[in-house]
């Protein structure tokens, strides 16, 4: 009995370190953008354009990465690049599970897409103007206009 006890207060310390740290972070977050002369609440329109370094910086997002699997996914606008930490709770850890750097990536037109990848898009959408552009063509004068 005391063993399970043991877990169960290990499990709780486990939880109240994930969330102490993802509410640190959320907070550092919010604390950084209000403490920000140029956040979006002190701007004349929400609409307006932003340079890379009003948007810059590094961001923490909390998150369920497969079921009954959560982590922390970090982004560095800046640098572009991502990371995601899962949170193990045997052990109180957490393990990094991927970084990457997408500065690359938008030159990558079709890359490892499902279907409909772009191409078939590109040729499905080809293909319905060219049917509408024939059946346009072979419509009477008096039912064109």
């Amino acid at each position: 009995m005391a063993d399970q006890g043991q877990h169960r207060s290990g499990s709780e310390t486990a939880h109240r370190l994930f969330f102490g740290f993802s509410l640190f972070a959320l907070g550092l977050s919010m604390g950084l953008f209000f403490a920000r002369p140029d956040s979006f609440l002190n701007q004349q329109a929400w609409a307006q354009n932003f340079s890379r370094s009003e948007t810059g910086g590094i961001m923490a997002f909390t998150g369920q990465i497969e079921k009954d699997v959560y982590g922390i996914m970090m982004v560095d606008v800046d640098a572009g690049t991502l990371w995601v930490y899962q949170y193990r709770k045997a052990g109180n850890q957490l393990k990094l599970l991927a970084a990457r750097n997408w500065i690359y990536d938008r030159y990558l037109e079709d890359y490892n897409n499902a279907p409909p990848t772009p191409s078939e898009i590109a040729e499905l959408v080809a293909s319905q103007q060219q049917r509408a552009q024939e059946s346009a063509a072979t419509r009477p004068m008096d039912m064109q206009n």
